[in-house]
């Protein structure tokens, strides 16, 4: 009668205890799997990376990115000026005042 009582016992211990060791890891694995917005460093890596490739769309919505995570990084400021200049000279008839202008409102909040 005792060994029944023990083989009962554990019979209803084990579905308990897996089902928290699923409950921790699923604690601990859910939080990384979510969060799945970038850094600051991250943006400003990619839009360093894209700006190498001569994506420079790419890479301006990289740096807002990185600018909006920290608005306080003048020299993010200052590339994305960068790049926004180097988009107007792409456009070599100057129809794109947007990119001029962006660049210098970029240069701007860099000096300060």
């Amino acid at each position: 009668m005792q060994g029944f009582r023990r083989r009962n016992n554990v019979m209803q211990t084990t579905p308990r205890i897996l089902l928290s060791i699923i409950f921790s890891l699923t604690v601990l694995l859910i939080p990384g799997c979510v969060n799945k917005e970038m850094s600051f460093d991250q943006h400003l890596a990619k839009a360093r990376e894209f700006s190498r490739e001569g994506k420079v769309d790419k890479a301006i919505d990289e740096y807002e990115k990185a600018i909006k995570s920290n608005p306080s990084a003048g020299d993010v400021y200052a590339e994305l000026g960068d790049a926004y200049f180097y988009k107007a000279t792409l456009n070599r008839h100057g129809e794109d005042r947007s990119a001029k202008e962006n660049a210098s409102i970029a240069y701007r909040k860099a000096l300060k």
